[in-house]
């Protein structure tokens, strides 16, 4: 579907497995790894990563699929873990960076990025 308020692309999950499925895909390492070799370096940062992360070859979600399933509950876990997680400072970098260790000490950023990364080079 097109938003054509904006110009971007954009869709809706059917299931919350499969919006946890995309999200668990969209905020993992290996698709900020993958993206990152397509952009352009910006004056601070690199740039549009929203214009790149949809030329992935990411996968629709398949319910039958036992790592699509697996990684939509490791997103539902990466959920708890970033509820429980305190975040002292009000800046929202800092708050996400709190949340990222504590996703990698419960494992569960490996684990999303074990399965991603192997989804992303099938195709």
């Amino acid at each position: 579907m097109s938003n054509s308020t904006t110009g971007g692309s954009w869709g809706l999950a059917e299931t919350l497995s499969e919006a946890r499925f995309l999200i668990a895909i969209l905020n993992s390492d290996a698709v900020t790894m993958a993206v990152r070799r397509m952009q352009k370096q910006g004056e601070h940062n690199p740039r549009h990563v929203g214009k790149k992360v949809f030329r992935l070859p990411i996968p629709r979600y398949d319910d039958g699929n036992a790592c699509h399933v697996q990684l939509a509950e490791l997103a539902a876990h990466a959920e708890e873990v970033a509820r429980a997680t305190p975040r002292p400072d009000t800046r929202f970098e800092l708050q996400r960076k709190h949340i990222r260790r504590a996703l990698e000490r419960e494992e569960v950023a490996a684990g999303i990025n074990t399965i991603v990364k192997p989804l992303l080079d099938a195709r």
